[in-house]
């Protein structure tokens, strides 16, 4: 459900009750401890952490622009550039995250959703491998290291979460400052909210397997 109005206030609580606390659950970093074994214990949670603090990365771009349906990678791109960016507190990193955001979407979130793992990146005959750590140093979030014959971008599933954490709290705060920001979000939760109409025509695959569902309800 939306905010109940395009308020500063109820945008702002609804962000707080809705939204926030909703990534908060769902993308809890504590959900996936560590596995032990003899001899040492086994991480978890690469892949869902950083597929699931992305995806909402994707939602909230579609806010506060207040179009949910505009082009989600171009969007999301933008967003972690302009908003991640300022909040990962160590410049380097802040850094890191303009210069590397279109890798790190389609990496570390279109990759797993799609392949099970991000996989390699080709662009322009050359590769980049991926790397997912959790608890590491700040130093090594994002960077780009060079191992012959690709690169490897390394990411802090971690660290990760924690900036678009923070970010979010940030754009809170600006909603309930800002009318304007307000309204767009608002909107964008509107339009979030409405039935949605898939991509795919009546006589594709998909479409006629929705419209044979709707033929054979259960009584």
């Amino acid at each position: 459900m939306p905010p109940a109005t395009n308020s500063t206030a109820d945008v702002s609580a609804w962000l707080t009750t809705d939204f926030i606390a909703s990534f908060e659950r769902d993308v809890d970093p504590t959900i996936w401890t560590p596995i032990p074994y003899e001899g040492g214990f086994h991480e978890r949670g690469f892949f869902a952490i950083a597929v699931l603090t992305l995806t909402y990365c994707d939602a909230m771009a579609g806010l506060i622009t207040g179009c949910a349906s505009s082009d989600g990678t171009e969007a999301t791109v933008r967003f972690i550039e302009t908003e991640v960016a300022p909040n990962a507190g160590d410049r380097a990193v802040s850094t890191r995250y303009v210069a590397r955001a279109a890798a790190l979407l389609q990496m570390y979130r279109h990759g797993p959703a799609h392949q099970r793992e991000p996989g390699l990146l080709d662009w322009t005959g050359t590769q980049v491998a991926w790397c997912l750590m959790r608890g590491g140093p700040v130093a090594r979030h994002l960077r780009l290291t060079r191992r012959a014959p690709s690169y490897h971008l390394h990411v802090d599933v971690d660290l990760l979460n924690a900036h678009v954490l923070a970010t979010f709290k940030a754009i809170r705060e600006r909603a309930r400052r800002d009318p304007n920001l307000a309204r767009r979000i608002y909107e964008g939760a509107v339009e979030a909210s409405s039935p949605q109409t898939p991509r795919c025509g009546p006589a594709g695959y998909v479409g006629l397997k929705l419209t044979a569902m709707l033929q054979n309800p259960d009584t």
